[in-house]
């Protein structure tokens, strides 16, 4: 159900937020949109996923619709449009979205294909709420630094991070946290997310030293910030400063103790 290249052909994308809760009484626990507010949210995103790709694994593994564990009642659902909203840009001229249509998108299949959004628009409008163009991270249409969940959370004294069974700086963890015009930015944005976020965890797919078979091969780093940055990440003797040819990179104070965290 993941779509590995770069353009999804669903423009409708689903969170789902496991919530885990502190202890309510009654009708409360059955409702975690009414009960105490929650101790940790867990954003769950699938590449292109929409219900009727939920609705077809559930009765082809299991023979009946709501199977999934995130479909139960203690955890929350919301459905969010994320296409973009430029379409194309040429010549000084630009051409925006008119939204979408789920009636003209379920009877003809060719709408899907025209427009479609991609991770970095999509991942963008789910943790900044603001829709922007295709490639954007976490940036809007006009050049501007969007505020992400993430950052939200923080600011609140809470711990975050982003987890992705791809490279860390493709584009939907990276719009979690990073901002950049280009989502191929690979080096750039993982570097802004070492360096330049507060992230408690980041963890992603993807090893320059290995293939997928776990056998050594020599593949390019630039997902990991680059070869320079992903040797002295390999030293890990707890470095502060990271001195290379792109520049002077420092870490940041992650846990709030005042001090850089290594």
């Amino acid at each position: 159900m993941i779509l590995k290249n770069k353009i999804t052909l669903a423009t409708l994308s689903i969170l789902f937020l496991a919530v885990s809760c502190t202890s309510g009484t009654g009708q409360e626990k059955n409702n975690p949109l009414t009960s105490t507010p929650p101790k940790n949210i867990i954003v769950f995103i699938s590449d292109g996923m929409g219900y009727n790709h939920l609705k077809a694994a559930n009765y082809y593994t299991h023979g009946k619709d709501h199977a999934q564990v995130f479909e139960q009642q203690d955890w929350v659902r919301f459905a969010m449009a994320t296409y973009p909203s430029v379409i194309s840009t040429s010549e000084g001229d630009t051409v925006y979205s008119s939204g979408y249509n789920p009636r003209e998108a379920s009877k003809n299949p060719e709408y899907l294909k025209r427009s479609a959004t991609d991770s970095g628009a999509a991942g963008t409008a789910l943790s900044t709420g603001t829709k922007t163009y295709n490639g954007a991270i976490g940036m809007g249409i006009h050049g501007d630094t969007l505020m992400h969940i993430s950052q939200s959370a923080k600011a609140l004294g809470k711990a975050i991070g982003v987890v992705s069974s791809v490279p860390l700086s493709h584009a939907t963890p990276a719009s979690f946290a990073a901002h950049n015009q280009q989502r191929n930015n690979y080096a750039e944005i993982a570097r802004y997310m070492f360096f330049n976020t507060q992230l408690d965890v980041i963890m992603g797919a993807g090893n320059p030293d290995f293939d997928n078979d776990g056998n050594p091969a020599q593949k390019g780093p630039d997902y990991v910030g680059g070869t320079e940055i992903w040797e002295m990440l390999k030293a890990n003797n707890n470095a502060l400063v990271f001195e290379t040819s792109e520049g002077i990179f420092s870490v940041k104070d992650v846990d709030g103790d005042g001090e850089a965290d290594p």
